[in-house]
C-alpha cells in the first residue's frame, strides 16, 4: 500500500536561488512623469509600469535611456 501526500498541506514551495522572488510582484500599468538628467541637462519622459513590488517596478518608456541618464524624481501622472 502506497501513502499518498497532498501537495497542497506542504506550503508553498521553495524555489532554487533565480527562481526566487524577494516580494510579490502585481501587474499594474501606472502612468509616471520621470525627471531624469543626462549630462546636467533635466528632462522629462512619460512612462509607466508593467509590474511593481516592494522593491521597485519594471518601467516602460519610448526613449532609449542608457547609464549615463540620471533619476532625479518620479511621480504619477494623473490623466
Amino acid at each position: 500500500m502506497t501513502k499518498s501526500i497532498a501537495h497542497s498541506d506542504r506550503g508553498p514551495s521553495l524555489l532554487p536561488g533565480d527562481e526566487r522572488r524577494r516580494s510579490q510582484r502585481v501587474i499594474i500599468r501606472v502612468p509616471l512623469t520621470l525627471q531624469l538628467s543626462k549630462d546636467g541637462q533635466p528632462f522629462i519622459v512619460s512612462a509607466h509600469t508593467i509590474a511593481v513590488n516592494i522593491h521597485g517596478a519594471m518601467v516602460i518608456c519610448r526613449e532609449s535611456l542608457d547609464n549615463r541618464y540620471q533619476s532625479r524624481n518620479y511621480q504619477r501622472a494623473y490623466t
